[in-house]
This record gives structure tokens, sequence and C-alpha cells, in this order.
């Protein structure tokens, strides 16, 4: 396992997947294999906040401080992952045609 994917890991644990990166650049930080290039690549995209991590935890903390990632924060598109009550209502908002 890369530490590009232990990355990614880590994100998905947190619930965080998918928020910080487009899907091609997913793809590209699962094939690089140590930390550091991960690391480096990742402030090349714009993370700054990451260029003093020692590790796969402190990294994924430092993105996730960037942003509060509320349910107010979401918007509409991550309520529509997190919360079934949004489809519920979408699906009498849709259907009362």
């Amino acid at each position: 396992m890369t530490d590009g994917y232990r990355i990614i890991k880590a994100l998905g644990k947190r619930g965080l997947r998918g928020f910080y990166f487009s899907y091609s650049q997913y793809k590209e930080l699962a094939k690089i294999q140590f930390f550091d290039d991960a690391k480096s690549k990742i402030v090349k995209w714009g993370f700054n906040e990451v260029k003093n991590a020692d590790d796969v935890e402190s990294l994924v903390d430092a993105l996730q401080s960037l942003r509060s990632l509320t349910k107010e924060d979401k918007g509409c598109l991550g309520l529509m992952f997190l919360e079934p009550l949004f489809w519920i209502i979408l699906g009498f908002i849709s259907c009362s045609g």
C-alpha cells in the first residue's frame, strides 16, 4: 500500500474523501509511494497548510483544519450524501407535480 493511498484511506475514515481533490488528483495521489512525495504534491495543488505534517494523520489533520465541515457549510451537495431526510424531501417535492 502506498503512502498516497494511506492518505486517501485516512480521509475516508473521517468522512472527508471527495472534499479536497479532484478525481484525477485522487488517482494520482494513490500511486505516490512515499509520504514526502505525496505531501509535496498536495502542497503543489495549493494546500500549503500540510507543509509541516510529519505523518499521514497530521497531514489529514491539517487538511481538515482548513474548513469546518458542519452541516451548515456542506450545502445541498454534501447533504445529499449525508442526510437521508434530504432524499425523502426531494422525493416529495419532485413527485408532487
